[in-house]
């Protein structure tokens, strides 16, 4: 589940130039949702939310987590999966104090609405956050974005070597003054199968961020992770992130690391962390998920 969306400026009455691109984007990506809905195999095609695909023929679980690297995999159509943050914890700090922020229960609850598009809905409840510095120790309660996703799979959702798929995304966020906004973006995530099984998935990422009281600026994501199975049911990955204003300024990047536990084949446990390698990224980022199907 991403832990990066950004946010933009409000919709404003004379349209800028970001804006039409956005809208342009999001016409663009309605377009190809309708094609490949009308194209998908023929093996699949009378599978659709309100016709569940057989357990016996489902596709095997794939996750949006733990790595910051989205999947191309869509839920089988009908089938309702739920990808939770148990606990996250970020921190920073310095010589002259010290910021922890906790998490609970943010999760990523999506439903297949065919057999290659599903619907996402990501919530963080709340965030604790705990500043202590010389002025001594405040803590506060912030509230979470709610991030709303269409996954799109263009090919390999059922076979292959590769898989790629197309995700358009909103965010419903606050800007630091207090004020609402809504963000947009697009996130294009590929899947490749190397030898000896191994795996590799990468993402390339376009969000608009919120500047200022109505500013926004374009922000570029890239990753790239690389994992394989242990044994039948544990695996590892590792990953590199990186985010960066198209404008200039102070780039994100951080390596990542985990395992995974596939309990059964609907539910995994997973746990790792992000380790910030900039001086904008947060220090560290460990975690402990779950991830479920039915």
């Amino acid at each position: 589940m991403s832990k990066r969306h950004v946010v933009i400026a409000r919709a404003l009455r004379r349209p800028r130039p970001a804006q039409l691109s956005v809208a342009i984007l999001w016409l663009a990506l309605l377009f190809t949702l309708a094609v490949y809905t009308r194209e998908a195999n023929a093996q699949s095609a009378h599978w659709s939310l309100f016709n569940r695909t057989p357990d016996a023929k489902a596709r095997e679980m794939s996750t949006d987590r733990p790595d910051q690297t989205e999947s191309p995999y869509t839920v089988p159509a009908g089938h309702w999966q739920v990808e939770s943050d148990l606990v996250a914890v970020t921190r920073n700090g310095s010589a002259i104090g010290r910021d922890v922020a906790s998490s609970f229960a943010a999760s990523n609850i999506k439903l297949g609405l065919t057999p290659r598009v599903d619907l996402q809905v990501v919530v963080e409840p709340m965030v604790r956050r705990v500043t202590r510095d010389a002025g001594g120790v405040s803590r506060q309660r912030e509230r979470g974005d709610i991030t709303t996703r269409l996954k799109v799979n263009v090919w390999g959702n059922d076979g292959g070597t590769t898989a790629f798929g197309v995700m358009p995304f909103a965010v419903a966020t606050r800007r630091e003054d207090g004020s609402r906004a809504t963000a947009g973006g697009v996130i294009l995530p590929l899947s490749v199968s190397l030898p000896w099984g191994w795996g590799f998935g990468t993402m390339a990422e376009f969000d608009v961020d919120p500047v200022g009281a109505r500013g926004h600026e374009w922000t570029a994501v890239w990753s790239g992770t690389v994992g394989r199975d242990i044994t039948s049911r544990l695996g590892f990955y590792v990953e590199y992130f990186a985010a960066a204003p198209f404008a200039g300024g102070a780039s994100v990047t951080s390596a990542d690391a985990g395992l995974t536990f596939a309990v059964t084949p609907t539910v995994q446990l997973d746990g790792g962390f992000n380790r910030g390698l900039s001086r904008a990224a947060d220090r560290i980022n460990p975690f402990l998920g779950l991830s479920f199907r039915f």
